[in-house]
Protein backbone atom coordinates (compact mmCIF):
# COMPACT_ATOMS: atom_id res chain seq x y z
CA UNK A 1 0.00 0.00 0.00
CA UNK A 2 3.06 2.48 0.85
CA UNK A 3 4.23 2.04 -2.92
CA UNK A 4 0.58 2.91 -4.17
CA UNK A 5 0.76 5.99 -2.06
CA UNK A 6 4.38 6.49 -3.50
CA UNK A 7 3.41 7.06 -7.10
CA UNK A 8 0.25 9.22 -5.53
CA UNK A 9 2.53 11.48 -4.74
CA UNK A 10 5.49 11.29 -7.84
CA UNK A 11 2.04 11.51 -9.55
CA UNK A 12 1.03 14.94 -8.34
CA UNK A 13 5.35 16.39 -8.56
CA UNK A 14 4.73 15.82 -11.80
CA UNK A 15 1.67 17.39 -12.90
CA UNK A 16 2.47 20.01 -10.92
CA UNK A 17 5.70 20.68 -12.75
CA UNK A 18 3.56 20.05 -15.95
CA UNK A 19 1.35 23.05 -14.81
CA UNK A 20 4.20 25.15 -14.10
CA UNK A 21 6.00 24.37 -17.59
CA UNK A 22 2.61 25.16 -19.58
CA UNK A 23 2.42 28.47 -16.97
CA UNK A 24 5.66 29.38 -18.08
CA UNK A 25 4.69 28.23 -22.07
CA UNK A 26 1.35 30.46 -21.74
CA UNK A 27 2.97 33.67 -20.48
CA UNK A 28 5.89 33.59 -23.37
CA UNK A 29 3.36 32.69 -26.25
CA UNK A 30 1.26 35.60 -24.61
CA UNK A 31 4.21 37.56 -24.59
CA UNK A 32 4.89 37.37 -28.33
CA UNK A 33 1.44 37.50 -29.25
CA UNK A 34 1.73 41.53 -27.57
CA UNK A 35 4.90 41.72 -29.51
CA UNK A 36 3.60 40.53 -32.95
CA UNK A 37 0.48 42.58 -32.53
CA UNK A 38 2.53 45.52 -33.11
CA UNK A 39 3.57 44.92 -36.24
CA UNK A 40 0.21 43.99 -38.10
CA UNK A 41 1.47 46.15 -41.30
CA UNK A 42 3.49 43.26 -41.60
CA UNK A 43 1.07 40.73 -44.15
CA UNK A 44 2.89 37.56 -42.29
CA UNK A 45 2.22 39.13 -38.83
CA UNK A 46 -1.11 38.29 -39.58
CA UNK A 47 -1.14 34.69 -40.37
CA UNK A 48 1.87 34.50 -37.11
CA UNK A 49 -0.82 36.17 -34.90
CA UNK A 50 -3.60 33.49 -35.26
CA UNK A 51 -1.41 30.77 -35.01
CA UNK A 52 -0.53 32.11 -31.83
CA UNK A 53 -3.85 32.71 -30.58
CA UNK A 54 -4.53 29.65 -31.40
CA UNK A 55 -1.68 27.92 -29.51
CA UNK A 56 -2.44 30.08 -26.68
CA UNK A 57 -5.74 28.48 -26.80
CA UNK A 58 -4.13 24.92 -25.96
CA UNK A 59 -2.23 25.94 -24.00
CA UNK A 60 -5.47 27.66 -21.64
CA UNK A 61 -7.20 23.86 -22.46
CA UNK A 62 -4.38 22.46 -21.41
CA UNK A 63 -3.56 23.86 -18.13
CA UNK A 64 -7.13 23.09 -17.30
CA UNK A 65 -6.68 19.80 -18.17
CA UNK A 66 -3.63 19.42 -15.80
CA UNK A 67 -5.52 21.52 -12.78
CA UNK A 68 -8.45 19.14 -13.34
CA UNK A 69 -6.17 16.13 -13.17
CA UNK A 70 -4.07 17.89 -9.94
CA UNK A 71 -7.83 17.71 -8.44
CA UNK A 72 -8.65 14.31 -9.04
CA UNK A 73 -5.13 13.36 -7.39
CA UNK A 74 -5.71 15.64 -4.50
CA UNK A 75 -8.88 13.07 -4.22
CA UNK A 76 -7.21 10.16 -4.22
CA UNK A 77 -4.71 11.15 -1.64
CA UNK A 78 -7.43 11.91 0.34
CA UNK A 79 -8.78 9.02 0.16
CA UNK A 80 -5.59 6.99 1.51
CA UNK A 81 -5.65 9.73 4.33
CA UNK A 82 -8.92 8.55 5.36
CA UNK A 83 -7.54 4.42 5.65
Amino acid sequence: MDKELEVLKERLKFQTELLKLLTALFAANAGGIAGIMFKLKNPISILLLILGLITLLGFILAIFRVGIAIENTFRELEKWKHL
